[in-house]
């Protein structure tokens, strides 16, 4: 009876002190909120702006926007915006209707398309920041999935996913081969090449992934996507092994080049993610745009997510950009035109990384020159000789020459087993050759020996930070 009662006499006083914590342990989730900023208008209210690319170069930041009355560009960050869309094809109503969407790494005013129906369908590519435009491919295959996508390693090495293939070409478009179809009939959706090989390709499909590390020639798919729809890959120099796909159930992550892949964290699970992006310089910072739910942010990779509501709400968001010069800067293209918003920058820290580890090597000139460095003799020491001796230094691997002949708009060939696959071109103009492979097939990208140097002479000054635009 005495325990019963103290027991009631407890309650009140547990009760009391829960309320009383209970703003306690909400008040770091009320700062974070108080702290987001919200998502504002830019500009094409009412459009549906189903693609977005922020480019810098040579002094110029453009926004590039698909929406459904064709390509549209900004020069002053989003609030203005001028249709260019002359000498792309047209519909039966007037309509431009542009699938595909890329623009050259380092030239901000050299944009590729692929635009048309039907039987117009084709590549198109402008010099001039789309004033102007030239047929650079007729006659893709028809269907409604295509994709396009420029190696930031290899400017000039375009490709085109179409359907159930793979095209590629080495000339800035001149000329296009078809590489090996994939296995299985599943449909092209969304497109990665990998920042440091033009040649290794991310392809996500209706059922999945699949991966070619030779340029198309050979194929692997990806263990545990096999029946996702795979909207969205991201592939980051900053960890060359790390691979992040948006899918219809969520974020995946591979850590292995992409040979297995599992769910990067439960909060998104389930909910079909449209866009993937990160940051250029924190690969760890991910963004996320929600088929029916905003935007979320992570901040490690994808483990946990928060999301970013405020202003924009939930509604259906098709494509992210990050701009080049203002990390903080995040631009969204929604059914309701296209929005932005400020975020906090991660500072870059020091992360490991597959790549080879620098070693503390002499000044480097214009030129490379013998170096005098002690060599063995007969005695019992080793003693300097006058004679300068070439010492093994790292130096960069030569990249895969890509440029080639300008030709005359090829037909597309399959390539037979045993043989590499050429197109068929005019006579007057030489044949493309395709680089072949200088890897085994199937293989993930291969680490690169360098050999370690003398002992240094000079201590090497640390990397000069990048001046804000």
């Amino acid at each position: 009876m005495i325990a019963s009662l103290r027991t009631r006499e407890a309650t009140p006083f547990w009760l009391a002190c829960t309320i009383f914590l209970l703003p306690l342990v909400a008040l770091p989730w009320a700062w974070q909120d108080s702290q987001e900023q919200a998502w504002m208008v830019v500009g094409l209210r009412e459009s549906e702006v189903t693609a977005i690319i922020v480019q810098a170069g040579e002094g110029l930041v453009l926004q590039y926007a698909v929406t459904a009355q064709g390509l549209q560009r900004s020069i002053d960050g989003g609030h203005t915006w001028t249709p260019i869309n002359a000498g792309l094809p047209r519909g039966l109503l007037g309509q431009v209707a542009v699938q595909a969407l890329a623009v050259h790494p380092a030239d901000a005013r050299l944009v590729y398309v692929v635009a048309g129906q039907a039987e117009e369908r084709g590549v198109y590519v402008s010099d001039d920041g789309g004033a102007t435009w030239m047929l650079s491919w007729a006659g893709l295959p028809l269907g409604e999935s295509v994709t396009l996508a420029v190696s930031s390693s290899a400017p000039t090495l375009l490709y085109v996913g179409a359907v159930h293939a793979l095209y590629r070409s080495l000339d800035g478009g001149l000329s296009w081969l078809k590489s090996t179809p994939w296995p299985g009939e599943s449909t092209v959706i969304s497109l990665a090449v990998h920042p440091d090989d033009a040649y290794i390709v991310t392809v996500g499909t209706t059922e999945g992934i699949w991966q070619t590390f030779d340029g198309g020639l050979t194929w692997r798919g990806g263990e545990g996507l096999e029946d996702r729809r795979v909207n969205s890959v991201v592939a980051t120099s900053l960890s060359p092994s790390l691979l992040l796909a948006g899918t219809d159930d969520g974020v995946y992550r591979s850590e292995n080049a992409g040979r297995s892949w599992l769910p990067a964290g439960a909060a998104l699970d389930g909910r079909s993610v449209l866009a993937l992006v990160n940051d250029p310089l924190v690969y760890q910072v991910l963004y996320a745009a929600l088929e029916q739910g905003g935007v979320y942010r992570s901040l490690d990779g994808g483990q946990n997510w928060r999301k970013m509501q405020k202003g924009l709400g939930g509604q259906k968001v098709y494509a992210l950009s990050v701009d080049p010069l203002e990390r903080g800067l995040l631009y969204a293209g929604s059914g309701d035109g296209l929005w932005s918003t400020s975020v906090e920058v991660v500072v870059p820290t020091s992360t490991p990384t597959f790549t080879a580890t620098p070693t503390a090597t002499a000044t480097p000139t214009d030129t490379p020159t013998a170096t005098w460095t002690p060599t063995a003799t007969a005695t019992e020491t080793a003693t300097p000789t006058d004679t300068p001796t070439a010492t093994a230094t790292a130096t960069e691997t030569p990249a895969r020459l890509l440029t080639n002949t300008p030709t005359a708009i090829v037909s597309v060939v399959t390539p037979t087993p045993g043989t590499v696959p050429t197109a068929t071109t005019s006579p007057t103009a030489p044949p493309p050759e395709p680089p072949a492979p200088d890897r085994p097939p199937n293989s993930g990208p291969e680490p690169t020996d360098t050999a370690t140097p003398g002992p240094p002479t000079a201590t090497p000054e640390p990397p000069t930070a990048t001046p804000p635009r």
